[in-house]
This record gives structure tokens, C-alpha cells and sequence, in this order.
């Protein structure tokens, strides 16, 4: 339905009968009154969303104008650009305005794209480019092109495989010579235009550090667990082949030269790639199922091969082997190598061990605090908001990712960390003005939780300083789930007990982003609104259920399957998220309550990672997909190769343009921060923007329509009244 449509639907009038209003005595009288009040506001948030959809839809064809225009320019540029880089990133250029236009004109319209005389020569030539880039040892640019076309064709899957290995090979730059990669990043961004990075900083662990840990017994227990555990049984014969791949593009990828001395010698890699295909044919003479033996002999080849060719050190090679062998079955399975655990545990446990502060990169490169948490040692020590850190330790930062400030910030609980701040700097685009002072703070590291259950506008600094209600005269609560933690659970109840407190009549529950994480709580969060039966089971490969999890007794003050609700996701609701999404939408669609699911598909990630360690102290482990799950009315969620439906379809879709999306996320992100001076006092004065424009200004159109339902809900509104608000 057409915006103008749906805008003439709001002038009819809404009549009492239509609404089943009672009239009989005074507690008709007063329900009367109740409903009118209720129609009155699902009228107000159905006109404020009619007229967002419209705005929408005139921004649409503004923004589509643009970008045609701004094709045509990347085009002649390309054009007149004779010289290979500079060519290449104006066809590159290109490419991204039609995965632009593709998102701004939908489904409906990708024919129409498609059938536009620009679009197939474009196509084309990025192709041709792509592989000529890669050619050139130009990686950056060629996994560009390659990304960019792999966004256009992502249901076709037809550049998939060129993803990976460009993907593989920048990995391993990164690793092995981190300059080269800056370097290479740092040319695409002058190609472009763009002031140039800082200096390359090569503060930081070496590969050497962090790969001394990993020895062979990693290698052999990851891949044979790989052999007998994985969802879709693998041949280790196939893995055995990745492995033996990835070292042929490690030991030609030119640029690691400059780390492994032996790989600069055309002799020694004719030997080693010699050696390689000796190998690659002893795997493909195995006859049968390849065994422990097998994968013996092939690591002991390697060696062998490597002793007297190259001579790499033996951990690169068993790093990369493995990497290369468990890309063989999907991409979440994997080792979790030595320095990659505290990253992996604090995205599982909802904590980490740091000093207790949010940072930022500003317009300068500067990594900046953004604040520090309440009653973190950062805040205790005196760290303050817009302090730049210009050193860890002694050591300068200039020009770290953030990433890499991360690394060397966090460490060891119950160690200390010296900080050396700057403070007096302007915001991005002021001046400095008053003089910079320069001092160092020592910061004990502890560990810090991550709240992972927020509201919707944040009142105080603490994790805890909510307030519940996105409509308080109506009794409409939110919640904001960012992943699922250890303390999710416990932490969603304390919401609950407090909006109950004040009157709960509906919740938005919003996994819009929300990557998942652990089972049980996504369980747990699920049974506060399925009362019983299945909440998501396991099946092996030969799909009989290896395990079934159903919803758990709650008490009824926790229960919320009495209330209207509505379930917010997008493509970035993934894992733990859409089991909960679509529990709760298959058990409303029994009748076990009242709930819509709104907003976009969701990513498809429906596989279960068990994790296993690979080493007797822990120092490794690795990720094995080992089952699919599926939802209580048989849904497979995961998106299998070729499959045309995956993860949970939403009840009403709801469309936000990629700027409306980019402003909500903005918007919300300062909104959510309390900015603390080095007393730990609340910054006077500090800009933070109004949370409720988010549904006023119509810039989330999602949590608009959310809202619409759940007043249509509460007012009683029959289908003869009801609106046709979709699309």
C-alpha cells in the first residue's frame, strides 16, 4: 500500500461500535473511557507512522536520484582514468553505489536495476579488475571489488570463494607483516581522496609471541574432532586438501617475504610447493575414509618439506594448516587460538578484564575516552571523559586501531596499567583552545561487567539507570537485549519486577543486532513468554533430535504472555536472538498470546558451536558446528547453501533506509552516555540527545510500528477497523 494510501485510510473516523466499546453502568463507563483514551493514542501513533512512511518513501526517491548521479560520475571518472589503482577504485566506487541502489530500490525493483544499461558493463568490469588486482598483489583493492560484488550477488553465492581466499591472505598479512597491511589500507584511503593514516605504530605483540603457544597436538586434536563431530561429516580427506591449500597461498603470498626470510628464495619455494603437491597427491590416492595415520603423515610431510625448503617457523605452518583445513567446513568453526581466548571469553561471559572505560577513535586518530564506567578503577583512578590516551605504559598509541588500544589496555586481573592522558582537547570539529595537559594515570585491571539488558532512556551513569517505559501514560515498556550473558536473565527480570511495579500493559522487546550467545539464557529470556512446550531442539545430521530444550517454570510475576508484545529484529538478530524471536512468534501464532514479530528477516545463524579444548592447559580451544536447531513449529533457522528461506520472517516487515538505520544507531549510542569528570560527577551540561525522537522524528520506523500494534492491541481494535499500515 501506497504511503498516500494508507494516509486516506487515517481520515475515516473510528466509531465506538467499531471498537467494541462497553457501555453498560459505571464500569462501562469507566472501560468506555479507557478504550477511548487508548483509540486516541493509536490513532496519534498511527497518523506519526503514516507520515513517517511517507517522508521515507520521498527520501527513497531523493536518495535513488543521487545515487544514479553519483554512478554516472564514478563511471566517467573511471573512464578518464587510464592509470590501473586509480581506475580500478572509481570502477570500485561504482559497484558500491549499485549495492546502494540495490538496498534503496528493494526487492520489487531489482529486475528494473538489474535491466539498467549501466548496471551489467559495471558488473563486468569490476570482475575483470578483481582478478587483475589480485594479479597485481594489490589484496586491499581486489577484496574491495570482490566484497562489493559479493554484496550485489549474495544470494547467488557467485563470489563467495574469492571472498575467502582474499580474506585468507589479508589474514595472514595482518599476522605475519601488519605494516604492509597499513600500508595497503593506508593507499587505498589516499586513492581516495583521504588524509592519510598516522604512522604505522608497531606497538603490540609480534606473531612470534603469539604464536609461540601453538604446537602439534593442537593441530591433531582439533582436526580429529573436526572428523567425527561435525554437523555435515566432512571427509578429512577434504580437510587435509584446505590445509594443504592455505600453505600454498601463504608461501605465495609475496608480501610475507618480508617476515620469513626463506620464502624469499624462488629455489626454496619451488621446493616447498613441490613438496606441497607431493603431498596433495598422496591425499588423493587415499582410498577410503582417511585416517589418524593419514593426517600423521601430512604433518610430518609438512615439517619435513619445510625443514629443507623455506624453513618457516613450525607454528606459522601449523596455524595456517589448520586454519585452512577448517575453513573445509563452515565459517564458524575454528580454532581459538592462544591470543584470540580473552577476546572469545569476553563475548560468551558478559565480561572482561580491563580498567573500566568506553573509547573512542576521534576525526584525528586519536583514541579517546568516551567515558568512564561508574565505580570502575578507570573512574576511581581519575580518568574523564574526552581524555586522549596517547601511551600504554610508556609506550605512544599514535596510530593504533582500536583494536589494537584494546590489546594492550586490557591484561591480567589484579595487574596495573599506566595510562598517559591528555586532557583539555576540543570535541571533533573544534579548535583546541586552552592549554593541553599531559600527565599519567596507573590503573589496576579488574574484572568488568557488561550489561547486556538496557532501556530506553538512560537516567544516571550506572548500568542499572533506566527508564523502562518508551510510553509511560500507556504502561508500554522496552527492552534493549544486546546479546545473551551470563547475566541477561537476571538482569531482564529486575526490568520486569520494576515496570510491573509501576504498570506493565505491553513490551517492546528489541534483538534487533543482537549477535546471540549463550543457549540457556536465550531459553530462559523465551519461557518468561512461552508457558510450555518446545522452545528449540538439535538434530544430527541424519536429523534424528539430539537434544531438546523446553520452556522452564517461571514465576507468574515473571511471566509476560498476558501483556501485548512486540519483538523487534532486523538481519543482525542472529543465534540466541532468533531462537527467542521465533519461540515467541510461533507460540503467538498457536493463540499461547499476543506478540508480532516486526522489522526485517534475520541473519540466518542457526547452528549450534559446541567448544572443546584442543590443549591440556586450555591455552587453545576450538569452535565445531555440531547440530542445527530448529524452532517448536520445525523451522530450520540456519541459511543452508542454496536455501531460499532462513532465520525468522517477521509478521509485519517494516523497511528502514540504510541513513535512517545509521541515525537510530547514532542517536541511541550517544543517548545511552553519561559523561563522568575525574571526581566520577556527571558532566555538566554534556550534549546527549533526546532518546524520544527516536519515534517522534520517525526515524525508527521500526520501533513506530511496534508501537502501533501494541495500542491497536490495547484499544481492541476489530479487523473492520483496523488499518492497513504495511507495506
Amino acid at each position: 500500500m501506497t504511503a498516500a494510501a494508507v494516509a486516506t485510510l487515517f481520515a475515516a473516523p473510528f466509531t465506538g461500535v467499531a471498537f467494541g466499546q462497553a457501555t453498560d453502568g459505571a464500569g462501562g463507563i469507566i472501560e468506555a473511557a479507557e478504550r477511548t483514551r487508548a483509540e486516541a493514542s493509536y490513532r496519534e501513533f498511527a497518523d506519526l507512522y503514516a507520515e513517517s512512511v511517507h517522508q521515507r518513501e520521498k527520501t527513497r526517491a531523493e536518495k535513488t536520484a543521487e545515487a544514479f548521479n553519483e554512478l554516472d560520475e564514478h563511471l566517467e571518472a573511471s573512464a578518464n582514468e587510464s592509470e590501473f589503482k586509480k581506475h580500478a577504485v572509481e570502477v570500485s566506487e561504482a559497484v558500491r553505489v549499485l549495492v546502494e541502489l540495490d538496498v534503496l530500490m528493494g526487492d520489487d525493483r531489482r529486475d528494473e536495476l538489474e535491466a539498467d544499461e549501466r548496471f551489467r558493463p559495471t558488473v563486468e568490469r569490476a570482475t575483470e579488475l578483481a582478478h587483475q588486482a589480485e594479479e597485481r598483489h594489490e589484496w586491499v583493492i581486489a577484496g574491495e571489488l570482490f566484497g562489493r560484488l559479493n554484496a550485489l550477488f549474495e544470494d547467488e553465492r557467485a563470489f563467495e570463494k574469492d571472498i575467502d581466499r582474499l580474506a585468507r591472505r589479508l589474514t595472514m598479512i595482518r599476522l605475519y607483516v601488519p605494516e604492509r597491511l597499513w600500508e595497503l589500507n593506508n593507499e587505498r584511503r589516499v586513492l581516495a581522496g583521504e588524509d592519510p593514516f598516522p604512522a604505522y605504530n608497531p606497538f603490540g605483540d609480534t606473531y612470534e609471541e603469539k604464536l609461540a603457544p601453538v604446537h602439534m597436538r593442537m593441530i591433531r586434536a582439533a582436526l580429529a574432532r573436526a572428523t567425527y563431530g561435525h554437523i555435515e561429516q566432512v571427509a578429512l580427506q577434504d580437510m587435509l586438501r584446505g590445509g594443504v591449500d592455505a600453505l600454498e597461498t601463504f608461501v605465495t603470498t609475496e608480501d610475507l617475504r618480508e617476515a620469513f626470510e626463506g620464502m624469499g628464495s624462488p629455489d626454496k619455494r619451488k621446493a616447498f610447493l613441490e613438496g606441497l603437491n607431493d603431498i596433495r597427491s598422496r591425499i588423493d590416492s587415499i582410498e577410503g575414509p582417511a585416517s589418524r595415520a593419514d593426517l600423521e603423515y601430512v604433518l610430518q610431510s609438512i615439517t619435513r618439506v619445510n625443514d629443507r625448503s623455506v624453513d618457516v617457523m613450525e607454528q606459522a605452518l601449523l596455524h595456517e594448516f589448520a586454519n585452512g583445513a577448517l575453513e573445509e567446513l563452515d565459517k564458524y568453526t575454528g580454532v581459538i587460538w592462544p591470543d584470540e581466548i580473552k577476546r572469545f571469553e569476553r563475548s560468551t561471559q558478559g565480561r572482561f578484564t580491563g580498567v573500566g572505560i568506553q573509547i573512542e577513535m576521534d576525526e584525528k586518530f586519536n583514541i579517546r575516552v568516551v567515558t568512564p564506567l561508574p565505580g570502575t578503577p578507570a573512574q576511581k583512578a581519575g580518568v574523564a571523559a574526552g581524555d586522549v590516551i596517547t601511551k600504554v605504559n610508556g609506550r605512544s598509541i599514535e596510530g593504533f586501531t582500536l583494536d589494537q588500544a584494546v590489546q594492550v589496555i586490557t591484561g591480567p586481573e589484579y595487574t596495573d596499567v599506566t595510562l598517559t592522558l591528555e586532557r583539555g582537547h576540543a570535541a571533533d570539529g573544534e579548535e583546541d583552545e586552552g592549554p593541553i595537559d599531559t600527565f599519567p594515570i596507573t590503573v589496576a585491571r579488574r574484572s568488568i561487567d557488561l550489561p547486556t539488558v538496557k532501556g530506553w532512556r538512560k537516567t544516571g551513569p550506572n548500568d542499572d539507570d533506566w527508564d523502562w517505559f518508551v510510553d509511560e501514560e500507556a504502561g508500554i515498556g522496552y527492552v534493549r537485549i544486546t546479546n545473551f550473558s551470563e547475566t541477561t536473565t537476571r538482569d531482564f527480570d529486575r526490568a520486569i519486577d520494576l515496570m510491573r511495579n509501576t504498570g506493565l500493559e505491553g513490551l517492546v522487546l528489541d534483538l534487533r543486532f543482537n549477535p546471540g550467545g549463550l543457549l540457556d539464557q536465550a531459553v530462559s529470556i523465551a519461557s518468561r513468554f512461552v508457558d510450555s512446550g518446545l522452545i528449540v531442539k538439535t538434530e544430527g545430521p541424519d536429523g534424528s533430535v539430539v537434544s531438546q530444550e523446553n520452556a522452564t517454570r517461571v514465576p507468574d510475576r515473571r511471566r509476560l504472555n498476558g501483556i501485548p508484545v512486540a519483538v523487534l529484529i532486523n538481519n543482525g538478530s542472529a543465534s540466541a536472538s532468533e531462537i527467542v524471536s521465533g519461540a515467541i512468534q510461533a507460540y503467538a501464532h498457536e493463540g499461547g498470546l499476543d506478540a508480532w514479530v516486526i522489522g526485517k528477516n534475520s541473519f540466518g545463524k542457526g547452528s549450534v558451536q559446541n567448544v572443546f579444548s584442543i590443549d591440556r592447559s586450555n591455552r587453545a580451544m576450538m569452535k565445531l558446528t555440531t547440530h542445527y536447531y530448529k524452532l517448536r513449529d520445525d523451522r530450520v533457522i540456519h541459511k543452508l547453501p542454496g536455501a531460499t528461506r532462513w532465520g525468522v520472517t517477521p509478521d509485519i516487515d517494516v523497511e528502514m533506509l540504510p541513513d535512517q538505520i545509521i541515525e537510530a544507531l547514532e542517536l541511541r549510542r550517544d543517548a545511552d552516555i553519561f559523561e563522568l569528570d575525574a571526581e566520577g560527577a556527571i558532566v555538566e551540561n554534556a550534549e546527549r540527545p533526546d532518546v524520544n525522537k527516536l519515534v517522534k522524528d520517525g526515524i525508527d520506523l521500526q520501533l513506530q510500528r511496534a508501537l502501533v500494534k501494541i495500542h491497536e492491541a490495547r484499544a481492541g481494535v476489530v479487523a473492520a477497523a483496523r488499518l492497513d499500515l504495511d507495506d
